[in-house]
């Protein structure tokens, strides 16, 4: 489930010619891991998004960093 306010995992685009994801605001988010459910994840770089108008809708994380899981 995604919280409320945020970005739904919908809104994540994946594109397969780079093995990537694209958040809503057109960031890269590289794959990270797989995790425990078989989801592959992905990441952003914090440097991108700390100044993103959008980040409050993709991550209140203190380091800025936004992982998306499945369905990218």
């Amino acid at each position: 489930m995604t919280k409320d306010g945020f970005f739904r995992k919908y809104e994540y685009i994946y594109d397969p010619e780079n093995d990537c994801c694209r958040c809503p605001a057109g960031q890269v988010l590289k794959y990270s891991t797989t995790n425990r459910e078989g989801y592959r994840e992905y990441k952003s770089k914090a440097h991108i998004c700390a100044d993103c108008p959008m980040r409050q809708k993709c991550t209140h994380s203190k380091n800025c960093e936004n992982r998306s899981g499945a369905p990218c």
